[in-house]
């Protein structure tokens, strides 16, 4: 069958979901959008009564998996924006002491049996969030993949909460004293430093890290920029791996329902159309490299292009 006027013509080895015309990704975007609001919308039908709270003892299960902790001044603090935030049903909750604030904007993400978390840039009185969740819900070693610049025309997308340069004193976090109840707890904890006092050597020991070790991913609102990565991680590892390849129909879109199911465990993964077009861009030309036997098909040095949005 040819393509239609304007689109271009793919070899038949390409699975469907990768062939599909630019109105039949847009229609699915479309889809999408629409499921995701109706989520929100059930999620703001909430009872007050069923309202969750972030202090543990008080901790209860939302009555709609796609409720929002909301009208909590200690929440609204540590939201980088307004109306982004992790469902209350699956959001980290940091390990404090009774009484105390446990909200971190971070959501878990499961893809397969690949983990990730997927949070907002820190700010500046959130940086010991950061370290704390990284404390305790990572291993030994954590992988921290940053994907904004601190400022993006003009404005602060992310606090810069790491040394510049290995070579700089480690960075003591400011003692926490944004919890609730009139309740200080306060930590300093150096950064640049092992237990024993020497400074870490550039990390490439990544590659052989425990694979259910999650990865942290960031950019500013920890939903366009991360979500887009996220996918494409968890998509390109199925595409090297074969997985894909049996994939004849367009009935079977991996890219819409691994976004989809993104969006079911953190509101907004991958916000925009654009940022969705490039997954499917970014896995075709992989896909081609590997019929052509080549390398990687140009991924590298694309990145610009899934930017766009706070995200």
């Amino acid at each position: 069958m040819a393509a239609p006027a304007g689109e271009t013509a793919y070899p038949p080895e390409l699975p469907a979901f990768l062939r599909q015309s630019k109105t039949e990704r847009h229609n699915k975007y479309v889809d999408l959008e629409r499921a995701q609001r109706n989520r929100l919308l059930a999620g703001s039908q909430t009872p007050p009564s069923a309202v969750a709270s972030t202090t543990p003892a008080a901790a209860s299960p939302p009555a709609s998996q796609w409720h929002r902790i909301t009208n909590d001044p200690a929440v609204a603090e540590r939201n980088r924006y307004m109306n982004v935030e992790p469902y209350a049903a699956n959001r980290v909750k940091l390990n404090v002491a009774e009484g105390m604030c446990d909200y971190i904007n971070a959501s878990p993400i499961t893809l397969g049996k690949r983990r990730y978390i997927a949070t907002q840039g820190p700010k500046n009185t959130s940086v010991s969030h950061f370290y704390r969740m990284l404390q305790e819900q990572t291993g030994e070693k954590a992988v921290v993949v940053m994907l904004t610049q601190t400022h993006e025309a003009g404005r602060e997308k992310c606090f810069q909460y790491y040394p510049l340069v290995a070579e700089e004193s480690p960075m003591v976090l400011q003692p926490d004293t944004t919890e609730v109840k009139g309740t200080e707890e306060e930590k300093q904890a150096p950064l640049g430093e092992q237990s024993n006092g020497t400074s870490p050597s550039a990390s490439h020991d990544l590659a052989t890290l425990d694979q259910s070790n999650p990865r942290i991913i960031h950019c500013s609102a920890g939903v366009g920029r991360s979500g887009t990565f996220i996918a494409l991680d968890y998509l390109l590892s199925l595409l090297h791996s074969g997985a894909l390849d049996h994939l004849t129909t367009a009935d079977s879109d991996p890219v819409a329902e691994t976004v989809d199911l993104m969006r079911q465990q953190r509101m907004m993964m991958v916000q925009g159309e654009p940022q969705f077009n490039f997954i499917y861009d970014v896995l075709r030309e992989q896909f081609l490299a590997r019929l052509a036997g080549g390398g990687d098909g140009g991924v590298r040095g694309r990145g610009d292009a899934v930017g766009g949005a706070d995200g």
